[in-house]
């Protein structure tokens, strides 16, 4: 039985939860999609990266009221920083003919990793499936990123810290991250998986207390809604911002991430500012609209909120809500790993990238690779880690 299988796959490929001994869900065969419309949002991705580069260096021509907009704003560091950087994830839905974005993610993305080793697996099935190198490219860019920061700063041996409220087996996705750790290590590159408070500073520098090593990048798994910080954490933060140590990601592209410029940068007048291509770029974003009290649920509009991690859409309306039309998406039918029965899927593809600058020159901006993750078509939230959803993989058809 092919559930079976898959299922003796994932174990065998470190695809599970240690916390309750269950495989990662993932589609028992890969999607077919157009390769034509698939190659349009990959060749996008280094433009949109430019875009959220460019509008970064703006973040004063605008202002949110929530909470953690209000955080980030007091912590950008004063001082001037050689080296800005950010992974980027743009995710994808298809609407009729084209794919529209749903939302952007740049801090504690998860399953670059997770993503090939089902690509590996659903190629065994079929061998025309697309595996992505978004393993490979993760650990170039922070390998490059790393280089970058010692030949600066004239140091070496410097190590990364993984950055996580749970450094426990029972962490989420932890088998993921440990083979971030071992695929850093076989660089030479030492990846350390620990708590905000197990960082130090001497001057200008971010240390691992135990090690005393000095800390090149801090890589946040955590951290990305506002109710994770208390007082010492979020001065541990601060710290960090105006230390020399890169964050992944700093406060001014956190505040990016934020779901909010969706809508504003959805204004073609205001997106021209920030890019090149703001018509082809255009084509991609999707209609939004403002949000009040009295606003009743709309049949063919989505509630969305800034809140990051999943499990937000639909919620009730607070003062940073908007609305997103919904997309006309197709669906396909499909089995998660431990379906007997078909269902109806929609897939979301997701398209990685990277991008460094050093004294304000672009010195890296690349494509890395892509993830798909699935979900039941009647179900509105497809995150895998909030259980709404499985890996996917793409089989490109001309």
């Amino acid at each position: 039985m092919l559930s079976n299988l898959l299922t003796q796959l994932a174990y065998a490929n470190g695809l599970f939860n240690i916390k309750n001994g269950k495989p990662v869900n993932f589609t028992q065969n890969p999607t077919l999609v157009s390769k034509k419309l698939f190659l349009e949002i990959k060749n996008l991705q280094r433009r949109l990266q430019i875009l959220y580069y460019r509008l970064s260096l703006d973040l004063k021509s605008f202002s949110f009221e929530d909470d953690m907009y209000k955080f980030l704003s007091s912590i950008i560091s004063t001082r001037k920083k050689p080296i800005k950087s950010f992974y980027l994830r743009s995710d994808y839905l298809l609407d009729g003919d084209i794919y529209k974005q749903v939302e952007i993610n740049m801090i504690s993305q998860c399953f670059s990793i997770f993503g090939p080793i089902v690509n590996r697996i659903h190629a065994l099935i079929n061998n025309n499936t697309e595996i992505s190198d978004s393993d490979v490219k993760f650990i170039d860019y922070l390998e490059t990123l790393k280089n970058e920061y010692e030949r600066v700063f004239k140091t070496k041996d410097t190590c990364i810290a993984m950055v996580d409220n749970d450094t426990s087996p029972s962490s989420s996705n932890f088998l993921e991250k440990m083979k971030i750790i071992e695929m850093c290590k076989k660089r030479g590159m030492a990846v350390l998986h620990v708590k905000i408070d197990e960082i130090a500073f001497s001057k200008h520098k971010a240390i691992h207390k135990k090690s005393s090593r000095d800390i090149s990048i801090v890589y946040y798994r955590w951290f990305y809604n506002y109710d994770h910080y208390d007082s010492d954490s979020k001065d541990i933060r601060k710290k960090i911002e105006d230390s020399d140590a890169i964050s992944l990601p700093s406060a001014e592209f956190q505040i990016v991430n934020s779901k909010a410029f969706q809508k504003i940068l959805a204004d073609e007048n205001t997106l021209q500012r920030y890019t090149d291509d703001p018509k082809e770029i255009l084509r991609h974003f999707g209609e939004f609209k403002d949000v009040s009290e009295d606003t009743v649920p709309q049949e063919n509009w989505i509630l969305k909120d800034v809140e990051e991690g999943g499990g937000h859409l639909n919620k009730s309306i607070s003062k940073s809500s908007f609305l997103m039309k919904k997309f006309n998406s197709p669906s396909t039918p499909s089995k998660f790993i431990e379906d007997l029965e078909t269902r109806m899927i929609i897939s979301e593809v997701s398209i990685f990238g990277g991008l460094i600058s050093v004294d304000g020159e672009i010195v890296y901006n690349e494509e890395c690779g892509y993830m798909v993750r699935s979900k039941d078509a009647n179900s509105l939230e497809g995150g895998v880690c909030i259980g709404a959803g499985g890996l996917d993989s793409l089989v490109l058809l001309e």
